[in-house]
């Protein structure tokens, strides 16, 4: 057992490791609500492709925080390389950070090679696979993992392992054993000193101190010794079906696998040092795992894009040991429906409107000790950040300039449950090929302020911000 910063001795992806109990609502399950991200594409009419975007961004919050003063300014490069033919790559790095302290993030979504043709190929890597539209479009971070700094734009993260995929004509299927297993990444924290800090305003950090006797006293935190390659050395494995001549949007489509749980659980041992009347708690990563089954049915036709999903698991939960207290998953089952609607038809240009709906039912939380019996405190309450969304938005080309489009997307997502609501708006123009400048604003509220239950709507409604950026790509 040491002290000190996680980050300091494990590798960067693994933040989640202490992010996850202190996200409460912000946790397994993420939508994809916020404002769009830039992610250049490379050429598909060329054997190789390689772009090289940089993105420069300042950012404005309504109010300053312990973290920030409000302005802060944030620079994120994205590297990718892609090949095509029979034997075929791709891969995506991102690096970036923010004008604070320890806040440098990097992520790497994709980064597989492959050999084979359009019917038949096999695929070695990271690799993002169409899976579950509702994941995807969501981001519920069930089927791939996520990588996010601010819990509201994501990006999905590939399955780490081997592939085989066949497609031909109206029938198809894919097939993965991943071997290797790397969490969600999300706002960072670090231990340090006996405290969970972070610079970043949307990580949620456990109490300072506690109430004993008449008295607050301090709270010294630890995370207990561990080996990487007891996280990693998780192997899972998928297998997916579909009916339809797309592969993105068949017919049918209907996946099952046995795979890690994306985000990492906790145990945690508490006591009391009476000596110095301090409290103590030692945290204990876990890999679970769980059985996922996702089924989706698409119907299209011309300019309107219809598709019912169901979304679920069957977490393995594992007791807790001797003294410590141990956070016990309840299995998800998410219904949804998409509807979305193209009208290049009407105003000759790209714009497209869509609603999305989903029922979000169990993926509560409980610390439970070795007895069975609910722990007084939870370090996490649920899995997902919301509970009944509705989402509404519009996307596109709204007009051109000098024969450059002028585009935007605008989404406004409301929790029928959580009585909250959270406004993504973001607009951007190419100035030339390679230069676009942007701007874009989120803004989040809740119905009843006075409100006890702790989620991600609550926790972040003095988080309204504003950004403009200009991105570069080359």
């Amino acid at each position: 057992m040491r002290k000190g910063s996680l980050l300091s001795f494990k590798s960067l992806f693994l933040a989640a490791v202490v992010a996850w109990p202190f996200m409460a609502a912000n946790a397994q399950s993420q939508m994809s609500v916020g404002t769009s991200v830039y992610n250049p594409k490379s050429s598909k009419s060329t054997d190789f492709g390689a772009t090289l975007g940089l993105s420069l961004k300042q950012i404005s919050y309504g109010s300053a925080s312990v973290y920030d003063n409000g302005s802060l300014q944030q620079v994120e490069t994205e590297i990718t390389l892609s090949k095509q033919g029979r034997f075929f790559s791709n891969s995506n790095l991102i690096l970036g950070t923010f004008s604070l302290e320890n806040s440098f993030y990097f992520a790497l979504p994709e980064a597989y090679g492959g050999y084979g043709s359009k019917e038949n190929s096999l695929t070695v890597g990271r690799k993002i696979e169409n899976y579950s539209i509702s994941d995807q479009f969501f981001n519920f971070g069930l089927m791939h993992p996520t990588f996010s700094n601010d819990n509201i734009n994501f990006r999905q993260n590939g399955l780490t392992g081997i592939g085989f995929h066949h497609h031909e004509g109206s029938f198809g299927f894919n097939v993965a054993y991943n071997p290797l297993f790397i969490p969600n990444q999300g706002p960072q924290v670090k231990i340090e000193d006996g405290q969970v800090n972070s610079t970043n305003r949307w990580a949620t950090v456990p109490p300072e101190a506690v109430r004993l006797g008449d008295e607050n006293r301090e709270i010294v935190y630890a995370i207990r010794d561990y080996k990487i390659s007891d996280v990693v050395n998780n192997p899972g494995y998928m297998a997916n079906i579909f009916f339809g001549e797309k592969k993105e949007r068949p017919y049918l489509m209907a996946t099952y696998g046995r795979k890690p749980i994306n985000e990492i659980a906790l145990s945690r041992d508490t006591f009391a040092d009476i000596a110095t009347y301090r409290g103590n708690v030692i945290l204990n990563p876990h890999v679970l795992y769980h059985q996922i089954y996702a089924a989706d049915v698409n119907v299209d036709s011309s300019d309107v894009k219809f598709t019912l999903s169901f979304l679920g698991d069957q977490p393995e939960n594992i007791p807790a040991e001797n003294m410590e207290t141990m956070q016990t998953l309840s299995p998800l089952s998410i219904v949804s429906a998409y509807l979305a609607y193209d009208m290049n038809g009407t105003f000759g240009r790209k714009i497209e409107l869509y609603v999305a709906a989903a029922n979000i039912t169990g993926g509560e939380i409980r610390d439970l000790n070795s007895s069975g019996q609910g722990s007084e405190i939870n370090f996490a309450s649920a899995r997902t950040l919301f509970k009944r969304p509705l989402k509404t938005g519009v996307k596109g080309e709204l007009f051109y300039i000098q024969n450059r489009p002028f585009s935007a997307d605008v989404n406004y997502t409301y929790d029928q449950q959580l009585k909250g609501s959270l406004l993504s708006a973001a607009i951007r123009y190419a100035m030339t090929k390679t230069i676009h400048i942007s701007a874009a604003a989120d803004v989040l509220g809740v119905q009843n302020e006075s409100t006890t239950e702790s989620n991600f709507l609550q926790q972040n409604k003095a988080n309204d911000r504003i950004m403009a950026g200009v991105d570069y790509v080359f």
